[in-house]
């Protein structure tokens, strides 16, 4: 059976289109990583800005108000000031 340790999963649906880009784009193996490091980008990009601005950092990210590549160059220009 199981070693006791409980590991959280977590499971979501895309179109075969996204799959067949992901399977083209995305070297094997680097898929897990990949989502979980945007996963925790976004959870610190929450923390940063707080909690009562989730939703909208949320709704900016669903309908690609800002990108990663917004978020990247912003997190450069914070970096350079402090």
């Amino acid at each position: 059976m199981g070693n006791g340790r409980y590991t959280p999963r977590l499971s979501i649906d895309i179109t075969h289109e996204t799959q067949k880009r992901l399977q083209d784009l995305i070297p094997w193996g680097s898929t897990k990583p990949l989502i979980t490091s945007l996963l925790d980008q976004a959870l610190d990009l929450i923390d940063k800005v707080g909690r009562e601005n989730s939703n909208l950092i949320i709704a900016a990210l669903i309908s690609r108000r800002i990108s990663i590549v917004d978020l990247i160059k912003n997190y450069d220009t914070s970096e350079k000031k402090s």
